[in-house]
């Protein structure tokens, strides 16, 4: 078997050679169709699952693919509950469903059964939507072992005041980003160079219409104005306003 970096080393960085490097290639499929490569690989330790996407977009970008799909293999000697949090996070990642409800949880193994300890609930959830047997496919998938995996609700948990907070958190990541852009936004106003607009004190750059069409022409002196003038531009300080709308209501007098 090959190892990766004897065929890909060219497409992925340094830093990624040396953590994926040594695997070996024990499958490789190209699908022309999709345009797409899948790879299996066989590796003696753990890799984490961020590695694995960042070089499945390097491997995609470097090779002009629009998909690159890595499947990791380790020998059954490698599974440990300890590292449950790495195993399963493929799932975390695929399944929406999931949320944070692994976030924290534990594992205990018991003859062949796996239970997942999870101290954020959802019980009811995940088994509701199978994703103990898609654990299960998964570790049987990497390592060959083939586990029941059950759920444990280890602490009491409270979704309402969850929710909640999630909430307060999203709002005050919004106002920080509505002040951020708005701060922005200033700062490129006060360094912004304007353009004057003919003979007026007004900056062309900053002219906007509030209502109707946008205002194209030069405005006129008042004292220039006559009545067969038709439509025209004006500028001035606006001290009161009275507006109705026409017969047919299609247009508004000011």
């Amino acid at each position: 078997m090959a190892q990766f970096y004897e065929v890909f080393s060219d497409y992925i960085s340094e830093t990624d050679r040396q953590l994926i490097g040594f695997t070996y290639i024990k499958g490789f499929k190209v699908r022309k169709a999709s345009r797409s490569v899948e790879l299996e690989l066989f590796s003696d330790t753990l890799i984490d699952y961020p590695v694995i996407e960042r070089i499945q977009k390097s491997l995609a970008d470097g090779l002009l693919l629009n998909k690159a799909v890595i499947s990791m293999k380790y020998s059954p000697e490698l599974f440990s509950v300890d590292d449950i949090q790495t195993i399963i996070a493929p799932i975390k990642n695929a399944k929406t469903v999931v949320n944070g409800f692994f976030d924290g949880a534990d594992a205990e193994l018991e003859d062949d059964t796996l239970t997942i300890c999870l101290k954020k609930g959802g019980k009811d959830i995940l088994e509701a939507q199978h994703i103990g047997e898609e654990i299960s496919k998964l570790i049987y998938s990497q390592f060959g072992i083939d586990f029941v995996v059950s759920f444990l609700e280890v602490e009491a948990f409270d979704i309402e005041s969850a929710v909640r907070e999630a909430t307060l958190a999203k709002k005050a990541e919004e106002k920080a980003r509505q002040k951020a852009i708005e701060e922005k936004k200033a700062e490129e106003e006060r360094n912004a160079v304007h353009e004057r607009w003919g003979d007026t004190p007004l900056y062309k750059d900053t002219r906007k219409s509030i209502y109707g069409r946008e205002i194209r022409e030069m405005p006129k002196p008042i004292a220039q104005v006559n009545p067969d003038d038709g439509f025209i531009t004006v500028w001035g300080d606006v001290f009161a306003t009275d507006s109705r709308d026409t017969k047919r209501g299609d247009s508004k007098i000011f």
